[in-house]
């Protein structure tokens, strides 16, 4: 085979690529733009009432009759409405009702439903800023931190959708490769092409690794203090006392009991119904 016909060859190879690259990124495009079951509401209402129960809770809130506002988001949360909106406003009630705790546990809540929500994050630091515990976590070692940068930005579905649009694109950039366009296009193509994978494979693994690599389960401390104890019993010695707000790791469980970690690293057992996971 003479070099000529090496070149076509590989040209019509990098078009017939891109060609099935791009059938591929629209079947990733379909599955991600379809909905999980998970994730509809269960219970739905018929009615329009929720949308526009959710309205009236956003005008009570700006008259300042807060309560209500969290009454009526605790509600729409009952119902089955697991929506990032409604834990960040309902966050922002508790805490204009001072209840620091719950409030950080509904900020936390809105940024596991969206990790892209700058409001519900700069509100959650403020939060924190009050809680009595001053703990100091352990500093993270670089793929620990690079990965929790990913994962602000990147939840699974918008990981797959990046990976799927990236994948278009560098289908589209790749097919024209069979025309045999001149050089200088050719190379455009390619590198644009190339670029556009590279970043699909980023967007890809970001999205493996968030739904392989396991995640701890945490909670928030709703009680006023919580003393951490040697045993999942009353009697067992205090190791240490934590306060409402404080984020910390479930670590084991017990009937009543839930064994925690607190960021510096000390372990203790307190009582179920001192915190609730996030």
């Amino acid at each position: 085979m003479t070099r000529r016909a090496r070149v076509r060859s590989t040209r019509r190879l990098l078009a017939a690529m891109g060609v099935l690259t791009v059938a591929a990124a629209l079947a990733a495009l379909t599955m991600a733009a379809a909905p999980s079951r998970a994730d509809e509401p269960s219970g739905t209402p018929a009615s329009g009432s929720p949308e526009e129960r959710f309205r009236a809770a956003g005008s009570a809130y700006e008259a300042g009759r807060y309560e209500d506002a969290g009454k009526v988001y605790e509600g729409l949360l009952g119902e089955g409405f697991d929506d990032a909106r409604v834990h960040y406003n309902l966050g922002n009630a508790r805490f204009k009702m001072g209840r620091l705790g719950p409030a950080i546990l509904s900020y936390e809540r809105a940024l596991e439903r969206d990790p892209s929500d700058a409001d519900a994050r700069e509100n959650l630091a403020y939060a924190d800023l009050l809680i009595a515990d001053k703990v100091g976590a352990p500093e993270e070692e670089f793929p620990a931190r690079f990965l929790a940068l990913l994962a602000r930005g990147f939840d699974p579905d918008r990981a797959t959708l990046a990976f799927a649009v990236l994948c278009l694109l560098a289908g589209v950039l790749a097919a024209p490769l069979w025309l045999q366009p001149a050089p200088f296009v050719r190379r455009a193509l390619g590198t644009a092409s190339a670029f556009a994978g590279a970043l699909a494979l980023v967007c890809g693994l970001v999205a493996i690794l968030e739904v392989t690599l396991p995640r701890s389960e945490q909670a928030i401390v709703l009680a006023p203090s919580a003393d951490g104890r040697s045993s999942p019993a009353s009697d067992g010695t205090v190791l240490f006392t934590v306060h409402e707000g404080l984020k910390v790791e479930i670590r084991g469980e017990r009937p009543g009991w839930i064994q925690i970690g607190v960021p510096n690293g000390l372990a203790g057992w307190i009582e179920s119904s001192q915190a609730e996971r996030i």
